[in-house]
């Protein structure tokens, strides 16, 4: 068990098998979060409809950061941040987990900062 998550094992087993699958989804969704302090050029992405937890689809959110001190586009992805379940008690830490989970996910988030004037695109 990774000692940064904070999460189930039952549920980490699930996230787990998530990214193991290829992350499906049936929409994403990226949105800014300047309020993240220690990283402000930080976007939330929703994977919704990720994972099904006692019968019902879940959406997935991740943190990824990027460079920089402020919401800026273009700027190299820093780091994974948290991962959480709406619902769900605690979280995942997938760039201190590693693995699988770690690598499916730096495939399905953008490597550089995502501008916001596509209509999917808002802030968090």
């Amino acid at each position: 068990m990774c000692r940064y998550c904070t999460m189930s094992h039952q549920t980490m087993t699930l996230i787990e098998g998530w990214a193991d699958r290829g992350c499906p989804y049936s929409n994403k969704l990226v949105m800014s979060r300047p309020s993240a302090v220690s990283d402000p050029n930080t976007y939330v992405i929703f994977f919704e409809n990720a994972v099904t937890i006692n019968g019902s689809l879940k959406t997935i959110k991740l943190d990824v950061h990027y460079e920089g001190t402020k919401i800026e586009a273009g700027k190299a992805r820093k780091a994974l941040g948290g991962l959480w379940i709406s619902g769900v008690n605690g979280d995942m830490k997938p760039e201190q987990h590693g693995g699988i989970l770690r690598s499916a996910l730096n495939n399905y988030t953008p490597g550089n900062a995502p501008a916001l004037t596509d209509g999917k695109f808002g802030r968090y």
